[in-house]
């Protein structure tokens, strides 16, 4: 799994590779254990990275983030 802070300084060197890889692991995971709302997120990072949006990817993994601490929240 990609590290989130590796992500974010990728993308201030404008390498959107770490984020489309994210994305694409995130999507592919959360439809497989069942998170199926975290996985349109997935969806929303590839692309946002793809189109080399840094701005968007940022607000992204940040609403994943929450995402995934209320999950984990819920599974304790």
């Amino acid at each position: 799994m990609i590290d989130i802070d590796h992500l974010v300084s990728s993308l201030d060197l404008d390498d959107f590779t770490p984020a489309v890889i994210l994305g694409h692991q995130v999507k592919g995971n959360a439809a497989t254990f069942d998170f199926a709302h975290i996985a349109p997120l997935g969806l929303q990072i590839e692309n946002a990275a793809k189109n080399q949006n840094k701005d968007q990817v940022r607000t992204l993994v940040k609403m994943m983030e929450s995402e995934i601490r209320l999950a984990r929240l819920k599974f304790q």
